[in-house]
This record gives C-alpha cells, structure tokens and sequence, in this order.
C-alpha cells in the first residue's frame, strides 16, 4: 500500500537523493517531481473531460435558461391580457355604479323640484282660497 505524501516524507526523500546523486542533481530530480502525488496531478485528458462537462452544463443551463425566460414572457403576457380584461371589467362596473349614482341625483333634483313646484302650487291655491273666503264672507 502507497504511503502518504507529507512535507517530511518528501524532505527525507530529497536528502536521499541528493546522498546518492549529490547536492545539484538530488534538488534537481526534486524539482522534477510534483509537489504532491501522482493521484493528484491532472492529466490532459482530465483537463479536456472537464472543459467537455462545463460546455455541456453552460449550454444546458442556457438552454434552460432560454426556457425559463420564454415561460415568463408568456406569464407575464398572459398576467396583462388577464390585467386588462379586470381592468375593462372594473370600469364596466365603475360606469353602472356610477350611472345609477347620477340617475339617483337626477331623481333627486327632480323630486326636490317637483316638491317646491307642489308647494309654490300649493301656497297659491291656499292663496287663492283665502281670497275667495275673503270675497264670500265679506
């Protein structure tokens, strides 16, 4: 089973190296090597899977997001054409609301002239009686 990778382990194998090799040629081979294991060195083929699934998952969140966008077009069209109709709806019912407000003042100016043209009449006739009592009894 491998051995871990530590900062001490590589330290020990540098000493070896530059023991067996000499000072220049054991830092030299050191430097060659990657400053962790092999595991965790990516290849060139790992480098292209990732740039292939990052492609793949940019033009599917594109494509989702062309979706999504599309989808809110159409609420929001149908949220207005929705708006529009309660809006005539409610202006519809404004209108009648209204018309009755004015037919009832209508009626109401008419009554109150109706009622002083019938008590003017009245005041008059009661006039005119009086002064035909006036005549009789006198």
């Amino acid at each position: 089973m491998a051995q871990a990778i530590t900062e001490s382990t590589r330290f020990a194998l540098q000493q070896r190296a530059r023991e067996v090799l000499g000072e220049q040629e054991g830092d030299t081979l050191m430097a060659h090597l990657p400053p962790v294991g092999w595991a965790d060195v990516a290849t060139k083929q790992d480098i292209e899977s990732l740039r292939v699934a990052t492609k793949q998952d940019i033009e599917s969140l594109r494509v989702a997001t062309k979706q999504d966008i599309e989808s809110l077009r159409v609420a929001t069209k149908q949220d207005v054409a929705s708006l529009r109709e309660s809006i005539v709806s409610l202006r519809e019912v404004m209108q009648e609301r209204f018309s009755h407000c004015a037919m009832k003042a209508d009626m109401e100016r008419g009554f109150r002239r109706q009622s002083m043209w019938m008590g003017s009449l009245f005041v008059a006739q009661t006039a005119s009686l009086a002064g035909l009592l006036a005549v009789f009894h006198a």
